[in-house]
């Protein structure tokens, strides 16, 4: 499905839905209509921890960024550990987005993606059958807390719109650091399907 004629409706839900988990100063309160890059991501992704349901902890993420006026990174996230209760919001202090990556090692996502080499000859591309989808709009984003360098992070999110009930994905993922409470966050992931949310990449 295009990203320009994407669900609307099903986005709105997603945006009310991280207001109400992340509080009245998420990552979405900023205005709309700006023509330069941008994105906006919202959802969960199950990062490996054994006391989580599943052998899971539901990390909650919002992203909102966009190039602003004077062609600089502006924007906020929202990160969430359900179960370990951590939870910082910061600013987004760079963003680079790109609409149409070439598949390769040197893609941000290469090593989320899973392939399957077919007549097992070295010489030949392999098939990518899992994984983050390399030939989808993605975007770069880092940040910091709101209270100065307690923490800081990174991720890269990819808008796939290239068949129905594919999920979006975030690679890449690093967050490091203290939240208020003094809970301690260090977490490094290759690449996760994003739960329940949307990535929306947009390169004007």
């Amino acid at each position: 499905m295009n990203t320009r004629q994407s669900r609307p409706g099903v986005w709105a839900i997603t945006l009310l839905t991280c207001l109400a988990l992340f509080g009245g100063q998420s990552a979405f309160a900023w205005e709309h209509g700006s023509a330069k890059p941008r994105v906006e991501a919202a959802g969960w992704i199950c990062k490996p921890d054994p006391l989580g349901k599943d052998g899971c902890a539901e990390v909650k993420l919002g992203i909102t960024a966009k190039t602003n006026k004077a062609n600089m990174a502006d924007g906020r996230f929202d990160y969430m550990n359900r179960l370990s209760k951590y939870n910082v919001k910061g600013r987004i202090n760079s963003l680079t987005v790109n609409p149409n990556p070439t598949p390769g090692p040197s893609h941000p996502c290469f090593t989320s993606a899973v392939f399957f080499d077919l007549d097992n000859n070295p010489l030949t591309p392999d098939v990518q059958v899992g994984g983050a989808p390399l030939d989808q709009p993605y975007a770069n984003v880092s940040g910091t807390c709101d209270d100065g360098d307690s923490c800081t992070f990174d991720a890269t999110v990819v808008d796939d719109d290239s068949g129905k009930h594919k999920p979006d994905y975030v690679c890449n993922l690093h967050m490091h650091g203290m939240d208020k409470k003094g809970k301690r966050e260090d977490y490094d992931d290759p690449g996760q399907p994003l739960q329940h949310g949307k990535v929306e990449v947009h390169p004007e």
